[in-house]
């Protein structure tokens, strides 16, 4: 994250940070932004013609942090294009789920053992 951008927004305190923006979130699977950097998946982020690669290195867990830092509630975008509403649920229970599952034990693998109690 640059610094710049986290100190300025922190100095702005937007109470809520969507994320993912736009377009994206109506072709982001969330899985493909957790786990470790390196292992993450790349594909062509095809928004706005630019194909560029998307190396999915800003995914939930980076996200989170963010909105830590600039004391900001986070707002997840659901994927209502290519997503199912079974990959939308999931995202919530990796993210606040206090009980042992498969989707929270991933969460803690992550680094977070605590749920991030994400409410938007």
């Amino acid at each position: 994250m640059r610094k710049g951008t986290v100190d300025a927004l922190k100095k702005l305190a937007p109470p809520v940070v969507r994320w993912p923006g736009g377009c994206y979130a109506d072709t982001y699977h969330w899985r493909d932004g957790i786990g470790p950097q390196k292992d993450r998946p790349i594909s062509f982020n095809e928004n706005f013609g630019t194909y560029q690669r998307d190396r999915h290195s800003f995914g939930t867990d980076e996200f989170m942090e963010f909105c830590e830092l600039i004391g900001a509630q986070p707002w997840f975008n659901i994927n209502m294009l290519s997503a199912s509403v079974q990959e939308m649920k999931d995202w919530m229970e990796y993210c606040n789920r206090s009980e042992k599952t498969s989707l929270s034990n991933q969460r803690k693998d992550n680094g977070h053992a605590e749920p991030y109690a994400v409410k938007y």
